[in-house]
Formats: structure tokens, C-alpha cells, sequence
């Protein structure tokens, strides 16, 4: 009788723990579906990036937007200010992606993309005819990086915003906070027009 009761206890034992290890496989499998759907739609992210040891000012910033096809969009501005030299570079960039996730890590793989030179000014006058422009946006060109996957730690998501980390590459873990936004980069572009009115 009682080697009987043990029986029965253990393959109780059995199905419980197949039960809690199901329900945890399928949690893990909501969460990374409910990923998918919070990524859907256009995310805007800035870095405002110094180099004083060469006097050196960007800011970076872009509009990424999702589909639920997996693929994704994405519209770059990288405004360089060369203090020294006067100069101030404004290069564009339109890049198309395809996008999964995987648990809580987003990646990204690179399909095509196209820089351009933006505008160019030097001590506040116009100057996009320099070829400075093309060398400066040359250094940004995307070629090397067609079909590389990039990846990104979800740290948490929700309607308005995204915290991620990355590794730059330096090796360094980068954290990094975007925001929803319904707006293309058209809103958030910074024109030729507004730096010329600021010098």
C-alpha cells in the first residue's frame, strides 16, 4: 500500500512539473509575441555625441519605423559641427532593415541604404557645392554593414518608450532610450535654414 501511494505521488509529481515547465515555455513564447506587437510602429531616437579632442559635435537621430512583415525602415540624420574649421555637415540616410525577436533580444539585419550629403554651411554661409560634404558623408556610408545583424537587449518596453542595450564598437554595453512617436523624421529634421538663422 504504501509503495503504491509512492507511486501515484511521483507521476503526480511528473505532471505537475510538466505542467510548470509548459505553462513557463509558453509564458517565455507571450512574452517575445507581445515584443513583436510593442515594436510595430515608429520609434525616435537622438545621441548627442562629443569629441572635444578634435572639436567635434553630432547628433544623430532617426525614426525607425516596424512592420509586422519583419521588415523596417529607417530615416537618418548624422549633423556633424566642426568647430575649428567652421564647418557644420549635415548627411542623410535612408536605410530598410529586416527585423525579429528572439526571448527579449531585438535583431536587426541591414538590406540596402543610401547616403546622402544633407547641406553643408562653413561660418554660417552655405557651402553645399564643397566636397568636404562628400567626404564627410562618405565616412557614414553603410556598404560595409549590408546583410551584418545587429542585436539589441530589451530591457523594457511599453507604449511610449523603449530602454536596450547594445554593445558599440569599442566592446562597450551601451544603454539606450527611444521614444514612440507617430511622426516621420520630417518633423525632428534639422534644416539648412535653422543653422544658418543660428550663426
Amino acid at each position: 500500500m504504501t509503495v503504491k501511494n509512492h507511486s501515484i505521488s511521483t507521476d503526480f509529481l511528473r505532471v505537475i512539473v510538466l505542467f510548470l515547465v509548459t505553462c513557463t515555455l509558453a509564458a517565455g513564447h507571450a512574452d517575445a509575441q507581445d515584443f513583436d506587437k510593442k515594436m510595430l510602429g515608429r520609434w525616435y531616437s537622438r545621441s548627442d555625441i562629443e569629441q572635444p579632442e578634435v572639436g567635434i559635435k553630432h547628433i544623430d537621430h532617426s525614426v525607425q519605423e516596424f512592420y509586422p512583415n519583419g521588415t523596417m525602415t529607417e530615416e537618418r540624420q548624422v549633423l556633424s559641427k566642426f568647430k575649428d574649421l567652421g564647418y557644420v555637415c549635415s548627411c542623410y540616410i535612408i536605410g530598410d532593415y529586416s527585423w525579429s525577436i528572439s526571448g527579449n533580444v531585438l535583431y536587426q539585419k541591414l538590406l540596402a541604404a543610401n547616403v546622402t550629403v544633407d547641406f553643408v554651411t562653413e561660418n554660417g554661409k552655405d557651402a553645399s557645392e564643397l566636397e568636404f560634404g562628400q567626404k564627410v558623408c562618405g565616412i557614414l556610408s553603410q556598404k560595409k554593414n549590408i546583410l551584418k545583424i545587429f542585436s539589441y537587449k530589451i530591457i523594457k518596453i511599453d507604449d511610449k518608450e523603449i530602454l536596450y542595450s547594445h554593445v558599440d564598437s569599442n566592446g562597450k554595453e551601451i544603454i539606450k532610450k527611444d521614444s514612440r512617436t507617430q511622426y516621420g523624421m520630417f518633423k525632428y529634421h534639422i534644416r539648412e535654414a535653422e543653422i544658418l538663422k543660428s550663426n
